[in-house]
């Protein structure tokens, strides 16, 4: 089974619902949506990086998407029905099944397929599919903060500072695999179990250059720094960390998408996944098959979503006005066609303002939209 092990669509080392670590009680943070069964087989809510394909996917879950479930009449023989083009604006009487609306690399006809919006590149693997990483969105619905300003502290998915990250990391302990590779590795986990060993990510001075920097901090952060230097079944690859998977996207537009860095789970600083063993053939090393748990996998994660918050745009507009008067002597008195007219004015009050708007995203059925949201107003003292 190509799936057996493959813990982007089975969470590892489950092999009974008892094996699971269910919250019973209120959860601390929001990491702990992970551990809360998603629905489909073998799988908690998903938050690590990697993305299985739909393909396999499919293959595993039998989802393929609401809208393939439906035939329906196809005017322009396209391949896809005349009511899911209307539903998402695009034209039932002209065949443009192999136009990439959102040029995001997948023709309309394999957005349908899929059940994503052919409209929209962020949508990802499907709004209407099982998909795993359909999971990052739900995280920016849900807090743990008492109250909104509880979370006016929080630190954006899109910081730069490096050390400002170093802040939001150090202190927190993390999980590490601490049994030995070995060939007998799976039966020895079966019959004792795994073995986990804490860490402590030690309080980084990133701004005093003397000063020792973590590895592991800067690993997380920078991965392989862009440079092919990690050897996996014989090929060297890029390692994405934090900054690089932000510009790689363009920027993390919501919380989900922080996910999607892999020097956070599966290629976490932390694990031990046999870097011997992984220049020689494809994951998953035995390590990863059997001695790191679902929960440890994706530890990090876990503790601290709930310190950092998605960007919310705003615009800052600053007006300016006057009101005026006729100058003296400035109104036309002769006879003619300018007769009465004001030539000058005289300003007798002014203002100055200081408006900010929030832009929020939201969906109306199907369509995504924005409006502006006033956060804040002053009226600025003149200097």
């Amino acid at each position: 089974d190509v799936n057996a092990y493959n813990f982007y669509a089975k969470d590892p080392l489950i092999t009974g619902s008892e094996a699971w670590q269910f919250p019973t009680n209120k959860f601390p943070s929001i990491g702990w949506l992970g551990r809360v069964h998603r629905g489909t087989s073998w799988q908690t809510m998903y938050l690590k990086s990697g993305v299985t394909s739909l393909t396999n996917w499919w293959a595993w879950s039998g989802s393929f998407g609401v809208h393939n479930l439906v035939k329906g009449y196809d005017q322009d023989r396209d391949g896809m029905p005349d009511y899911w083009e209307t539903l998402y604006g695009l034209n039932p009487q002209k065949p443009d099944a192999y136009y990439d609306t959102d040029v995001d690399g997948l023709v309309n006809l394999l957005e349908y397929r899929a059940g994503t919006h052919p409209l929209l590149a962020s949508s990802l693997l499907g709004l209407n599919t099982t998909h795993p990483t359909n999971d990052w969105r739900l995280l920016q619905l849900f807090t743990t903060a008492s109250n909104a300003d509880a979370a006016s502290g929080l630190l954006s998915v899109n910081q730069t500072n490096a050390a400002a990250w170093a802040a939001v990391f150090s202190g927190l302990t993390v999980l590490s695999n601490s049994l030995p590779d070995s060939p007998t590795l799976g039966a020895f986990v079966a019959e004792v179990g795994t073995a986990e060993e804490p860490h402590l990510i030690q309080p980084v001075h990133w701004d005093e250059p003397d000063h020792p920097r973590w590895p592991q901090l800067d690993w997380i952060l920078n991965g392989t720094h862009g440079l092919p230097t990690m050897w996996i079944n014989g090929r060297s690859n890029v390692i994405y960390g934090l900054n690089q998977a932000r510009r790689a996207k363009g920027g993390f537009r919501t919380l989900g998408d922080f996910l999607s860095t892999p020097t956070l789970t599966e290629f976490s600083p932390f694990l031990n996944i046999s870097p011997a063993e992984l220049a020689l053939k494809m994951p998953p090393t035995e390590q990863q098959k059997y001695a790191i748990h679902e929960n440890v996998l994706e530890w990090i994660p876990q503790q601290i979503l709930s310190l950092i918050k998605e960007d919310e745009p705003r615009v800052t507009v600053y007006g300016f006005g006057q009101a005026l008067k006729p100058a003296e002597n400035s109104v036309v008195s002769r006879p003619g066609q300018y007769y009465g007219m004001c030539t000058n004015y005289a300003v007798v009050g002014e203002v100055f303002t200081k408006t900010t708007y929030k832009i929020e995203e939201q969906w109306e059925g199907t369509n995504q939209v924005f409006r502006a949201v006033v956060e804040d107003y002053q009226v600025l003292a003149e200097e």
